[in-house]
């Protein structure tokens, strides 16, 4: 009966000892799975963090692009209003340089049929002398 006791002790002390054994175990596991995880979501953490880096670097591109888009065709724009600018001018001054030549025209036409109005007198007055 005593042996029987101390097998009796020693299978409950073993029992324990293994429970303990297989408790820290589970909790070595446990805190390892933890571990892993906290690695897996520190990596996924990271990942979003780039992608977001990325597609923010993108969109900084995206609107340099379009800014210097926006700055040449506001210079193309201005090029052709200048042009225009310029154009209409010169019809205008082509058109005033036009009248005034038809004016000048107009008056040496006059000043000759004036000249020869008065030639013709003179001629006249030659004769009659």
């Amino acid at each position: 009966a005593r042996r029987d006791a101390k097998v009796a002790t020693c299978v409950v002390a073993c029992q324990a000892g293994a429970r303990g054994l297989l408790a820290r175990q589970g909790t070595r596991e446990a805190r390892s799975r933890q571990q892993a995880r906290a690695r897996e979501e520190a990596r996924e953490r990271e990942i979003e963090a780039l992608a977001a880096r990325q597609e923010a670097e993108r969109a900084a591109a995206r609107d340099a692009a379009n800014a210097r888009a926006a700055v040449l065709r506001a210079r193309e724009e201005e090029a052709r209003r200048r042009e225009e600018a310029e154009a209409a001018e010169a019809a205008a001054r082509a058109a005033r340089q036009s009248a005034s030549w038809e004016a000048r025209g107009a008056e040496l036409a006059a000043v000759n049929a004036s000249l020869a109005s008065e030639s013709g007198r003179k001629q006249a007055e030659l004769r009659a002398q």
